[in-house]
């Protein structure tokens, strides 16, 4: 079955209608600086939501091709994922834990529901102003130090006709050189063919969740750049990028 637009209204309407009652409880917390409260709430609602409207996903560690019950992480760590679909980040949120931190581009600021996160518990990138930008990462390296796992999607943002993975930035081998923190690298290879970014489309289905193993910060950031993108590339092409 082909994704489609009757399910992508199904979607979006869903979490829109849901997330609304809660609204103004979310905005209080945010007021009273209730952090780990949005964080778990936002989790239960994504995982709630994505089971309602047609996800199942499965965790498979990938050096023994063995499914795991749930994401067991040593705290913090950095985990890197490529990113092909606005569904890679709503099944992140379910499966990580709900005090992990995403840094995301600014300019999801404008959109209400995703806004109220991004203010609180998230971390937005202006990729085109650097002074900014490195606002973020210092804002990163605070959470990395305050016990928080972080999210960074290395191929900074979703590319316009890109192939299975686009060339990685080295924020995040930076973030975790400077921290000592490692890095989970994490292959999504089903999102993109369940809501392709861009076509207003999606359709139900399973999400496969391939889990590698940390990998150690180095000093040279080139060498950990291309020890992740390997790893990531590896899950993709073994359980079939669609």
């Amino acid at each position: 079955m082909k994704p489609t637009r009757a399910h992508f209204i199904f979607f979006y309407t869903f979490f829109t209608l849901t997330i609304l009652p809660i609204y103004p409880y979310l905005l209080w917390l945010k007021r009273e600086n209730k952090t780990g409260r949005i964080g778990e709430i936002r989790k239960s609602w994504l995982r709630l939501g994505l089971f309602i409207v047609g996800y199942r996903y499965k965790i498979i560690d990938f050096a023994s091709n063995s499914t795991l019950q749930s994401i067991s992480l040593p705290s913090p760590v950095i985990v890197c994922a490529n990113h092909r679909s606005a569904l890679d980040v709503a099944i992140l949120i379910a499966c990580l834990p709900a005090d992990y931190c995403f840094m995301a581009k600014a300019e999801l600021l404008q959109t209400p529901i995703i806004s109220i996160f991004l203010k609180t518990i998230d971390i937005p990138v202006y990729r085109a102003d650097k002074q900014a930008s490195m606002r973020a990462s210092i804002a990163a390296i605070q959470v990395l130090k305050s016990g928080r796992g972080l999210v960074i999607f290395p191929e900074g943002g979703i590319a316009d006709n890109a192939g299975i993975l686009e060339p990685f930035t080295q924020g995040a081998a930076l973030i975790a050189f400077k921290t000592n923190t490692p890095i989970l690298p994490i292959s999504l290879p089903d999102c993109n063919s369940l809501m392709p970014d861009a076509k207003n489309s999606s359709k139900a289905g399973d999400i496969r969740l391939i889990l590698h193993q940390l990998l150690s910060p180095k000093s040279d950031l080139a060498q950990q750049n291309e020890q992740l993108y390997d790893s990531i590339l590896a899950g993709l092409l073994k359980y079939g990028y669609r």
